[in-house]
């Protein structure tokens, strides 16, 4: 063999060996895969009136994939900070199954780790507030441990925050309160606030507001909907609280970005089918309504996290309502059912059930179904 000949196959039997060190080290680093699931508040988004989805982290060493309540999903590629923090722990840091307090979290609230370690799954809960109402024994953190699952508790709030405030990019547009305000630039309008309270009527030409992403006709006289507001295809909120809306349009189903509708205090007797088609929604509430059925559609709606039914005319519990995979805050108290069926045990993410639980029959199976949920009495309160 000659002598190039031999320096090109150790060349390349070294190459080949350090590419195979290096998948080695790709599929035995202990660290990855990791599973993180977020529920809170963040501020900055709040002030938008919105409520801040369930996030869920599937963090890989060459990738992230984020997916927002049940099945909104961003992969997200290398995170070269994210890689610093997780540097941070050691694998035992993970083994381990446990609930612990750590109040020094600036962002949202409560994290929960899933790490499976030669085929054992171990699960850690991390909340900034302490339950009284269900019985949990919490462990405590040394210095070491609060500062590295604090700093990835927040950094995993700040990518959350980022995605969610690409809808709110409104830079250089303009608020109104009233329509005909918003005519006079219809194209740099992203709110419009209707603040006349004897307004009886929203023009059929509001999808001008080719923009528009926050609309409220709360506390108007405003009875119905124009079939154009369905052409608002970068509408997000959508706020009629108070109002003397009878009725929901068709078009609704046309709105694809809408993540809030508040048509809670209205005069609806019914819900039109067409509202299963609203996918990208978070928070829905129709309470103080008179309504007494749901379309089965509704149980479509699997991103809702917060539902309000309260102070409605249910004679029986709502099934559709134990299909909706997403729900944290479920509020029906004030109706007239008196049992539960043993479908909410469906409700995985379940955290708030306010309900009439004196009135209910079966509410102590229902309080073993679901161990771990908060049951308001809002009678007791």
């Amino acid at each position: 063999m000659k002598l190039y000949q031999l320096i090109l196959l150790t060349f390349l039997v070294n190459y080949s060996c350090s590419q195979l060190k290096t998948e080695k080290e790709k599929i035995t680093n202990p660290l990855y895969p990791l599973e993180v699931k977020l529920m809170g508040e963040i501020e900055s988004y709040k002030k938008f009136g919105l409520f801040s989805p369930n996030a869920k982290f599937n963090i890989y060493e060459d990738s992230v994939i984020l997916t927002l309540n049940h099945n909104e999903t961003y992969h997200l590629g290398k995170n070269n900070s994210l890689d610093s923090v997780i540097k941070l722990f050691t694998i035992d840091d993970f083994r381990d199954t446990n609930f612990y307090y750590n109040p020094f979290v600036k962002k949202m609230g409560y994290m929960k780790i899933s790490k499976n370690i030669n085929d054992t799954t171990f699960t850690q809960q991390f909340t900034d507030y302490r339950r009284s109402d269900i019985k949990i024994k919490y462990s405590l953190l040394n210095e070491d441990e609060i500062f590295k699952f604090t700093k990835l508790q927040d950094l995993l709030s700040d990518i959350v925050n980022q995605k969610l405030l690409v809808d709110f990019d409104c830079k250089n547009m303009k608020k109104a309160s009233s329509f005909e305000e918003a005519l006079k630039n219809p194209n740099e309008v992203y709110s419009l606030i209707l603040t006349k309270r004897t307004t009886k009527k929203l023009p059929d030409n509001i999808d001008t507001l080719k923009n528009l992403k926050y609309l409220s006709i709360s506390g108007t006289l405003i009875s119905e909907l124009p079939e154009s507001i369905g052409n608002l295809d970068k509408l997000i909120i959508l706020s009629a609280n108070a109002s003397r809306l009878k009725q929901i349009p068709k078009s609704i189903a046309k709105l694809k970005r809408l993540r809030e509708m508040n048509l809670s205090a209205c005069k609806l007797d019914s819900i039109p089918e067409e509202i299963g088609s609203l996918t990208t929604l978070w928070s829905l509430s129709l309470a103080s309504n008179k309504l007494s059925c749901l379309p089965k559609s509704i149980s479509n709606l699997k991103n809702v996290s917060f539902f309000t039914l309260d102070n409605n005319n249910f004679e029986t519990f709502p099934k559709e309502c134990t299909k909706m995979l997403s729900l944290h805050n479920l509020w029906i108290h004030n109706n007239k059912f008196e049992t539960i069926p043993k479908q909410i045990q469906n409700l995985e993410n379940l955290g708030y059930f306010l309900v009439d639980a004196h009135k209910i029959k079966n509410i102590e199976e229902i309080k073993s179904l679901i161990p771990n949920v908060r049951i308001i009495d809002k009678s007791k309160r």
